[in-house]
């Protein structure tokens, strides 16, 4: 090959990939699932908040009337696909956007009233999130943790499945399900999509008292939680440092695309691991000792939209570390030291979230009426533009607004995903599921269900049989016909446990499934 056919060839490749990477960032701008941050109180009233609404040209910063006090360290927030308001959790409670409690939501993080009061809701850090099940929206799942006092980890990784399908009353209709049980942190608690884009993955460290290195991540796809996966790697974190706890405190996050998870304990060094998201498998890529790291409650990790820097924050001073070095530790840079302002107290580097503006928002440990702001955080050294209070909240009824340490644990939500790829999958946890030259369309009703659901298929057909899958892909029930020509049939669900099926109909036209919720 010619040299300047070459020279075109590599300009090709490049304009290509630029391409591509703006295609990707467009196309992560596009989810507004966490489009919303509520948080915040005032010394006056605890039902008066801070909303952050990211949906806008500009980012914009308003009171908000809540039910919940959004103080401590857990909060949640989560949207619909337009970036309205859906759901805020404090960790012990869940409120939907008209400041209703959502029903059957009290005492959400097991084990948190034993840990703090849940007053100012609760006292530790990503210890909950809330995730949209995957092809459906009107179902969403509260992924916690079963919290233990006496060693400060956790003992239980459970879910419980809201449904939202009737405005004005979601209901957890599902509380509290294991769906991993081992002694794991008590916090870190992170998820990012799947490979496909659609589902998620679930992770937690495991916790024991001589230390692990193991991650646990439980996919949740469709038809519910799937096994859980463990792999092992890197330096093992102690399970007590100096007489501390070392999995209580500290942060954890994934990078934009899931393809890179950080994670801080306390007292200890930064761990950097690829993930791969198809599988996912933690390998340890880097580990980066951080003498910073010394205060109990004070860490907080970021990574860039473009997935190249790492900022980490640590009391009084904020490092960024350049992902895509030869040796990461060499790349520490200093981009901001605490300039020493009490707003009314002290406004150090405490947790850090990238928002959906393509920011990085950092929030102090105690009352502040401000947030930090990284404002590129895509640019290396100071040209990242670290702004001290960056983020003013506004008065209310003049008393200010402020906030303890709380920035909500949303993950990154990525593309909204198409969910009309869901009926073309053949195999889901080892369950046979149609193939759109075979779909068979039906409805259910009602849904959420009672005792009994009525299956109400297009046009008549011969029925064959009907099977009941729990939220694993397990059969729990079949009935097959010998002869039964009908476009509607009813099936008693009365023995079911609350929580989500499918309904998986066979008939001479073809197959087809249908989700729906046992009360």
């Amino acid at each position: 090959m010619h040299i300047i056919d070459h020279m075109k060839v590599v300009t090709h490749i490049l304009a290509v990939s630029t391409l591509l990477l703006i295609f990707q960032s467009v196309l992560y701008s596009q989810s507004k699932r966490g489009n919303q941050w509520i948080l915040g109180q005032t010394g006056v009233s605890g039902n008066a908040g801070v909303k952050i609404d990211f949906n806008g040209d500009s980012t914009a910063v308003s009171f908000f009337s809540k039910q919940l006090q959004m103080f401590h360290a857990t909060t949640s927030t989560l949207c619909d696909a337009n970036g309205d308001l859906l759901l805020y959790s404090n960790g012990c409670e869940i409120v939907d956007s008209e400041n209703n409690f959502v029903t059957n939501s009290e005492n959400m993080t097991l084990g948190i009233e034993r840990l703090s009061s849940c007053t100012l809701g609760s006292l530790i850090k990503q210890t909950a999130i809330m995730l949209p099940l995957p092809c459906y929206e009107e179902q969403v799942y509260y992924i916690g943790l079963d919290l233990d006092d006496v060693e400060i980890v956790a003992k239980n990784l459970y879910a419980s499945l809201i449904d939202i399908s009737n405005s004005g009353n979601y209901e957890v209709v599902d509380k509290h399900r294991s769906i991993l049980q081992d002694t794991l942190a008590a916090k870190n608690l992170v998820a990012t999509r799947h490979g496909n884009g659609r589902d998620w993955w679930i992770s937690i460290a495991e916790s024991r008292p001589s230390g692990s290195n193991c991650y646990y991540s439980v996919l949740l796809n469709e038809n519910g939680f799937q096994q859980p996966v463990k792999s092992c790697s890197g330096p093992v974190v102690p399970g007590t440092v100096d007489g501390r706890t070392a999995n209580d405190i500290g942060d954890a996050c994934f990078s934009i695309d899931g393809s890179i998870y950080a994670r801080v304990p306390v007292t200890h060094d930064i761990n950097i691991y690829d993930f791969d998201n198809s599988t996912g498998v933690f390998s340890i890529r880097e580990t980066i000792p951080f003498p910073y790291n010394n205060h109990t409650s004070s860490t907080g990790v970021s990574i860039s939209p473009n997935n190249r820097f790492l900022y980490v924050s640590a009391r009084e001073k904020l490092f960024q570390f350049d992902l895509e070095s030869d040796t990461i530790a060499e790349s520490k840079t200093l981009v901001a030291t605490w300039d020493g302002t009490q707003d009314p107290q002290a406004t150090i580097f405490h947790t850090s979230r990238l928002a959906p503006d393509g920011k990085i928002y950092i929030s102090s440990i105690s009352t502040t009426s401000s947030l930090h702001v990284i404002h590129r955080p895509n640019e290396k050294g100071l040209a990242c533009d670290v702004e001290q209070r960056g983020l003013q909240f506004p008065e209310f009824n003049g008393d200010i607004l402020w906030n303890g340490s709380a920035i909500p644990s949303n993950p990154l939500f990525g593309t909204e995903p198409d969910n009309s790829v869901c009926d073309s999958l053949l195999m889901i946890s080892n369950t046979y599921v149609p193939s759109a030259s075979q779909h068979l369309s039906f409805s259910l009703y009602p849904n959420p269900v009672l005792d009994i659901v009525t299956i109400k298929l297009d046009h008549k057909s011969k029925i064959k049989s009907l099977s009941i899958l729990d939220p694993n892909g397990k059969t729990v029930f079949v009935r097959k016909y010998s002869y039964l020509n009908t476009d509607s049939l009813q099936q008693s669900t009365f023995d079911l446990p609350s929580g989500l099926y499918t309904i998986l109909i066979s008939t001479e036209l073809g197959e087809g499934y249908s989700k729906f919720v046992k009360l």
